[in-house]
């Protein structure tokens, strides 16, 4: 099969079978039909000034993927990646400031706001993609990027080695080079140019941030006092908190993640863990802030929560919100559900995880229904301010909050709350230290911790129902004493 640019039109051999993509502005591509029914893509641009230019690069490209028998699907999403990619550089970036050193940065742009980060200063009407759409297309982007390499000579989008295709000192490349200056007709030839780009090593990827925090101590609680601290505090957010950091270990960022909807009676257990067991201990959800499936329906949904909160509420995950009050960062979890990227809380004790299910049901029958109809649906979360007389009834707890309430809370039992140097988080180590007491071995503190670790590859590290079960008989004594 061989595909001429100027007969892309003209030539009766072919048909017509599609428009455009439908989502771009100034790129487009429409798929025609050769006489072994293979179906090509025909990729074209919009110049200023002048009438739409077919993209010569990208026939032949599509040429080489359809000779290699790759599916039509692939061969219409690279061509709807190039649109898009067209679209965010002359819309976004303005093409006059792309660079051979600005283009990494450029592409690197382009897909996080494919991503949905970066979007309240741009014109696109780009709804959020799910992480792996974003992978997806980097991936199109490096077939595009080698091929024009390769064949033209062009500086690499996304390069995927070390080293250039082939040696940039070679007759090869000074003729391909001096010929590429000379091409007037490429997808972007702004950038075209003959400097060593190994001088410069880009870096593409999505930067969904990672927050990385250092223990400072050891220092913890004792039982007694944690217990004279949740029952002389008044909220019951609060409450609920400090019983969940000191009895299921997540850190309070980890808490401000999560949804309403995350909280379960103990029977959906196997529901959303195949390999574990309905109890009476409620279930308590731990979700990637942007990644996970997992929105409230048992069923891994169309949708990740980045989507979701972006479609149901406008919101972003609070991880991306630096600089933000409502900020909340994610160190990163080992997940007991790889499909729906989650995990759950491994209670220490019994009595305490019955006690903060009690309030949960508190918080959903008593406070909830006070809340203002819109101001209940413009946000997910649990943790919420509980007290109908401030003035942010309702609204998401800030890490700032949890910090005030715990210095509060020891206050009003008389404890000197500077010598937990952790602060609140000083709770979490409460939390490995029971767990040491109840014998757990140094993987199965790791497990119920959610600390990622080369071990946790091991087979035992995959199953919450062992955890669980060897639990089970401690919490049981614990709860009788």
């Amino acid at each position: 099969m061989t595909i001429s640019p100027s007969r892309v039109i003209k030539s009766s051999a072919m048909e017509s079978v599609a428009s455009t993509s439908g989502q771009t502005q100034t790129a487009s591509y429409f798929l025609v039909r050769c006489k072994d029914a293979t179906l090509v893509p025909v990729f074209v641009v919009d110049e200023v000034g002048g009438p739409p230019r077919i993209v010569e690069e990208v026939v032949a490209f599509m040429q080489t993927l359809a000779i290699r028998g790759e599916s039509a699907a692939t061969l219409r999403g690279i061509a709807n990646t190039l649109a898009l990619l067209h679209d965010y550089i002359h819309l976004v970036q303005g093409s006059a400031s792309v660079s051979p050193e600005s283009l990494a940065a450029v592409v690197a742009g382009f897909l996080r706001r494919r991503r949905g980060l970066g979007a309240d200063a741009d014109n696109l009407s780009w709804l959020p993609v799910k992480v792996e759409t974003v992978r997806r297309d980097r991936h199109y982007l490096s077939l595009f990027s080698t091929f024009c390499a390769e064949t033209y000579g062009h500086w690499p989008l996304v390069p995927m080695r070390a080293k250039f295709p082939f040696d940039v000192s070679g007759q090869c490349f000074q003729s391909v080079s001096r010929e590429l200056v000379r091409k007037s007709s490429m997808l972007l030839r702004h950038v075209a140019g003959t400097r060593d780009w190994a001088k410069f090593k880009p870096e593409i990827e999505l930067q969904e941030k990672v927050v990385r925090r250092r223990s400072m101590g050891k220092t913890f609680m004792s039982a007694a006092l944690i217990e004279d601290l949740v029952s002389s505090t008044p909220s019951i957010v609060q409450r609920m908190v400090f019983i969940q950091a000191a009895y299921g270990g997540p850190r309070i960022s980890e808490i401000l993640q999560e949804w309403r909807c995350d909280v379960l009676p103990g029977r959906y257990r196997p529901v959303l863990f195949p390999d574990d067991k309905a109890s009476d201990v409620p279930l308590v959800v731990l979700a990637h802030p942007s990644q996970s499936r997992f929105v409230g329906d048992t069923r891994p949904g169309v949708t990740d929560r980045l989507q979701h909160l972006w479609l149901q509420y406008g919101l972003k995950p609070r991880p991306m919100l630096e600089s933000e009050p409502l900020w909340a960062g994610w160190k990163g979890i080992a997940f007991d559900n790889e499909e729906l990227l989650i995990s759950q809380i491994f209670w220490a004790d019994r009595g305490w995880a019955r006690a903060y299910y009690d309030l949960f049901q508190q918080l959903r029958d008593r406070v909830l229904p006070l809340m203002p109809e819109a101001l209940r649906g413009s946000h997910p979360y649990l943790a919420i301010n509980d007290d109908p007389h401030r003035q942010e009834f309702g609204q998401p707890m800030k890490m700032s909050n949890i910090r005030k309430a715990f210095a509060r809370a020891c206050a009003r039992i008389g404890a000197d709350v500077s010598r937990f140097h952790e602060g609140v988080h000083g709770l979490r180590h409460f939390y490995k230290a029971r767990l040491e007491r109840l014998g757990l071995t140094p993987e199965e503190i790791r497990k119920a911790m959610h600390h990622v670790s080369v071990m946790s590859q091991g087979n035992y590290g995959q199953s919450s129902a062992l955890l669980n079960e060897r639990m089970s008989p401690a919490l049981s004594q614990w709860s009788a004493s």
